[in-house]
């Protein structure tokens, strides 16, 4: 017997990354969701998302990947990386995480 049967669950209780179907809509979380949307759809520029750990930024993430995803004009992409320390590297990042071609990939092709 397994676990979901054991207990009578739907599906896996245990994930690795948060689930946005259980996101709670406190106001600051309102708040975030909404500024993030208006940025996104009028092309206000990045939008940087900080916090501490289990706060809720990448559930508020995913909300708004959700409701993005419908419309085929944006393109979404996570820049998660915590050792980014010069300027040059973070654009690099963000280059290959919308598959831009740099000088140094364009050496490799």
């Amino acid at each position: 017997m397994n676990v979901l049967e054991y207990f009578g669950l739907n599906e896996q209780p245990f994930r690795i990354g948060p689930d946005p179907r259980y996101l709670f809509y406190s106001g600051q979380v309102k708040e975030a969701i909404a500024k993030c949307e208006y940025m996104a759809r009028d092309r206000v520029g990045p939008i940087y998302m900080y916090g501490p750990i289990g706060s809720g930024k990448t559930s508020i993430l995913r909300r708004i990947t959700e409701r993005l995803s419908t419309d085929k004009r944006y393109t979404v992409a996570y820049v998660i990386s915590a050792n980014v320390r010069r300027p040059n590297t973070f654009l690099k990042v963000i280059m290959e995480a919308f598959d831009v071609p740099t000088a140094a990939r364009m050496m490799l092709i």
